[in-house]
């Protein structure tokens, strides 16, 4: 039987690289892209392309031909996105649109979405239909959704918010920066009153195998079976670690003034997830494989 081929966009990020790593040890051929030198240039087939550029992204699809696209490349940092309209457009829409288009239409297209889009939904169902962007970064990322399911009819746009390791040097994700500042005793704020369903990459790697395996097309929330605040987040992850948690202190999103406007309530609704027979993982669950996959760790 023939390795199915992947490509996957944003291979040098937290998400993109695990799932480099997890899909290359199963059986696919993996191929990855990144707009910079990609940290897998020695042990994967890797490319440098900047996919705002619509030629550039068709001869990128052309040489790799993937039968699945997994796409997590993209301007996440909301504020940024908000400072930036026509740059968030630009990575997050136009980049989309142009490797949509190159897919065949037998490729599976995967795109990595967020629990941004739902913005002040008070039910954050995958079928709603009262979606409400409040910032830049979840309406670009909605349109990319949108350019997805009209241009490829095999699809599976995963709505998360994720959590895990940077492989790259000089980039530290939100948990690591908690870690951080417990180790250096640096205080730290979190939010008590915001809170989300976070998953580890490691295990959003794993359900999104199982969905690819059971023939998947659609959209679904992909996140952790509950939820919790920041600050209980941070306190769970510290705890875990057996560091002191004295330097974390709680804070209101009231008290904090954003570029971008949030949604205090983030917490998704997994049922879909769970009528297909997969059991989304706690947030304690995440937090355990996170910490169980530390790059000191064998």
């Amino acid at each position: 039987m023939t390795e199915k081929k992947i490509l996957i966009t944003g291979a040098n990020g937290m998400l993109g690289s695990k799932l480099a790593i997890s899909f290359s040890e199963l059986d696919y051929s993996v191929s990855v892209v990144d707009r910079e030198n990609s940290i897998f240039a020695d042990t994967l087939d890797s490319y440098l392309v900047d996919l705002t550029s619509e030629s550039d992204t068709q001869h990128l699809m052309e040489s790799v031909s993937p039968d699945i696209m997994i796409h997590c490349a993209g301007l996440v940092n909301v504020d940024h996105c908000e400072k930036n309209p026509e740059l968030a457009y630009e990575t997050n829409v136009a980049a989309t649109q142009y490797l949509a288009k190159a897919c065949s239409p037998a490729t599976l297209f995967i795109y990595v979405s967020t629990d941004q889009v739902y913005g002040s939904t008070p039910n954050q169902v995958e079928d709603s239909k009262l979606l409400k962007q409040l910032n830049q970064y979840a309406l670009t990322k909605f349109q990319g959704e949108e350019v997805v399911r009209a241009l490829c009819p095999r699809h599976i746009i995963a709505r998360t918010n994720i959590f895990g390791w940077n492989m790259q040097k000089g980039r530290v994700s939100s948990a690591e920066w908690i870690i951080n500042s417990a180790i250096s005793g640096e205080p730290i704020f979190l939010f008590q009153d915001y809170i989300f369903s976070p998953i580890y990459v490691g295990l959003f790697a794993r359900i999104l195998e199982q969905l690819i395996d059971t023939d998947f097309i659609g959209t679904i929330n992909l996140g952790a079976g509950d939820h919790c605040s920041k600050l209980e987040f941070g306190l769970t992850l510290i705890k875990g670690l057996g560091l002191n948690s004295e330097t974390i202190g709680s804070k209101s999103l009231t008290d904090h003034e954003f570029l971008a406007a949030r949604t205090p309530d983030m917490r998704m609704n997994v049922d879909k997830l769970i009528s297909l027979g997969i059991e989304p993982p706690s947030f304690t669950e995440s937090i355990d494989a996170f910490i169980c996959d530390s790059p000191g760790k064998s």
